[in-house]
């Protein structure tokens, strides 16, 4: 079984949901073979990265922020938005997934959401 997990934060950066969602996986990886795949952002460590964190393979997205700047803030957020939406229906459409899994609140969540709906992937959503 093929599983994007996209999520606002996930480990080494320390995230409780995250460490519950990692080892739920790792549960259920021993009941039936489950090829998970996590796409996050970062609080601690705000860069693009891809890397393998015990046999799972994450990539990272970076967040663009303006200090003390609201209305600049509001356009970036929807640019961003827009490119990770983009970028997940390519992903979706060259990886075949039989399930979306969400949690957490940010704009790749939310792009996330679009993008399974759009694909018609099944989707499980956990709002944290």
């Amino acid at each position: 079984m093929n599983i994007l997990f996209i999520t606002s934060k996930f480990l080494p950066e320390y995230s409780g949901p995250a460490l519950r969602i990692f080892n739920t996986y790792n549960r259920l990886n021993k009941i039936i073979k489950i090829n998970l795949k996590v796409f996050c952002q970062s609080e601690e460590d705000n860069s693009y990265k891809n890397y393998n964190y015990k046999n799972i393979k994450v990539k990272r997205f970076k967040r663009i922020r303006f200090r003390n700047n609201i209305f600049l803030n509001k356009i970036l957020y929807n640019i961003e938005f827009f490119k990770l939406l983009f970028f997940l229906c390519y992903d979706l459409n060259k990886n075949k997934y039989d399930i979306v899994h969400i949690a957490g609140s940010s704009s790749l969540t939310t792009a996330g959401l679009y993008a399974s709906r759009i694909k018609k992937i099944p989707l499980f959503f956990v709002m944290l």
